[in-house]
């Protein structure tokens, strides 16, 4: 799977399908598009408010896009727009993504721009959303993710662009590590795991991994863990991953 960060509008959007957040203000639910088209924002807005949209946390709605009937809206809810820094957000996108995910499709965009005054996003909230991308996408199955996710906004500094690239090497990271929960028992031995981790580095210069064997626990007298280990013939270890 590819995480890209790109500077659009929701009118240039070619995937097949577009995820939507949206907050809820005073006049009813509204999507972050900044200042959209009035072409645009009046069959959107008339769609929520006849499905009785009510931007309730993780709340997900369909809408085919009225311009191009081939394309799919879903928008995701977040609750109050105040809640924007919270962690409502990731939980919002990660509910579009599962759904989107069963539409089995290869293309997906997060449509993020800020209602606000701000012209650019925010480094936080570009982390919020990099982190949802990869939540929403973790499958324990071996049904395939869509190929590329990409963020979407309407201006994006620098910093804004350094922070993505982080916090998607540090995603990438936590799929491939979570992924050795699914392993059988017989196969995610602790050898394995850390000859795994080994290999992970190789893939990720950023990576910075520590590994202490059953002597260096001795020595650090981790008695607990070493307790545990001995109910199993295969050694124990403790690993520490930095980025």
């Amino acid at each position: 799977m590819r995480v890209e960060l790109v500077s659009g509008d929701i009118t240039t959007s070619r995937a097949p399908v577009v995820i939507v957040p949206v907050h809820r203000t005073e006049t009813g639910p509204r999507p972050w598009w900044g200042s959209p088209d009035k072409r645009w924002a009046a069959p959107l807005l008339g769609f929520l408010k006849r499905i009785n949209f009510r931007a309730q946390l993780a709340e997900v709605q369909v809408c085919a896009n009225p311009r191009r009937p081939e394309q799919i809206f879903i928008f995701a809810g977040v609750g109050f727009y105040e809640a924007y820094e919270r962690s409502y957000l990731t939980k919002a996108i990660s509910a579009g993504l599962r759904r989107a995910a069963s539409l089995e499709c290869d293309y997906v965009d997060v449509w993020l721009q800020i209602a606000d005054q701000r012209k650019a996003l925010s480094t936080r909230g570009v982390a919020r959303a990099v982190r949802a991308i990869y939540q929403g996408t973790y499958r324990v199955d071996e049904k395939p993710l869509p190929k590329r996710v990409r963020l979407v906004g309407q201006t994006i500094t620098a910093e804004a662009r350094r922070r993505f690239r982080d916090e998607c090497a540090v995603g990438e990271i936590f799929q491939r590590v979570r992924a050795l929960a699914n392993r059988p028992g017989n196969h995610a031995t602790p050898d394995e795991i850390v000859r795994y981790v080994r290999d992970l580095k190789k893939r990720q210069p950023g990576l910075q991994i520590k590994v202490w064997g059953p002597a260096a626990l001795r020595r650090m007298r981790c008695e607990a863990l070493l307790t545990v280990g001995q109910g199993s013939r295969h050694p124990c270890y403790l690993i520490e991953i930095r980025h």
